[in-house]
């Protein structure tokens, strides 16, 4: 396989990481990717985009508890992010097989913001996930008049 040059050149900043990151991930080079998103983050704390391939990589290598950490911190930056709020209920679902207390910690949540689309869209994706299409549906329907 060709090396392919993916040198940052002159004036280093946060985007070219980012790049380089992204570049590195789809050339399934899963270690220097990492590398260079943890950059990204040194440089910038809530770059979203890092943040987010992070989790990615996490989950996809079954890393559960780091891709929870990394999707709670995306969900932080961009909580109105599909993505985030799903990987976070993926991440927690591998983490945990308590999903009672998910499901009780997210309606804990609601219940102190009824109006807040991200926690009733992830309690949806949850719902989903159990196999409780017609809760999933409800909830669905609500975020998005909330919305």
């Amino acid at each position: 396989m060709r090396e392919v040059d993916v040198s940052l050149g002159s004036g280093v900043d946060v985007e070219k990481y980012f790049l380089k990151g992204k570049i590195n991930k789809s050339l399934k080079r899963t270690l220097p990717s990492i590398v260079c998103f943890e950059k990204c983050l040194k440089l910038n704390i809530d770059h979203y985009g890092a943040t987010i391939q992070l989790a990615n990589i996490f989950l996809e290598y079954d890393l559960g508890e780091c891709a929870f950490l990394y999707y709670q911190s995306a969900v932080r930056i961009r909580p109105e992010s599909v993505s985030a709020n799903y990987g976070l209920i993926v991440a927690l679902k591998r983490h945990t097989r308590d999903i009672s207390s998910i499901v009780k910690c997210m309606k804990r949540r609601i219940s102190m913001d009824p109006d807040n689309f991200q926690w009733v869209t992830s309690l949806a994706i949850l719902r989903y996930f159990e196999d409780d299409d017609v809760m999933a549906l409800k909830l669905l329907t609500k975020a998005f008049a909330v919305k």
